[in-house]
């Protein structure tokens, strides 16, 4: 799952990436992607915009994947709940 989801992040395969975030528990089964599709993809456009992961600013990242949670059925999987601990 993790490993598909970076897969489709780095060549920005978006369109993938609503289901990636489904594998991985982000959000809920059964939850309609189409809507949260594009907005997933402005973040990690502007995310990846710098020349790839290296640099990434985190912060910024965390900042509007967090804004997209109060509009969007995400979650945190027990399993990330655990590492942020």
């Amino acid at each position: 799952g993790m490993i598909e989801a970076i897969a489709h992040l780095l060549n920005r395969d978006y369109t993938e990436i609503g289901q990636d975030f489904i594998n991985l528990d982000f959000i809920p089964e059964g939850t309609d992607t189409k809507p949260i599709v594009p907005a997933l993809t402005k973040v990690f456009d502007v995310a990846l915009a710098g020349g790839g992961a290296k640099s990434i600013n985190f912060q910024e990242l965390a900042a509007d994947l967090a804004e997209i949670t109060f509009e969007y059925p995400f979650k945190i999987p027990p399993y990330l709940a655990l590492v942020i601990r």
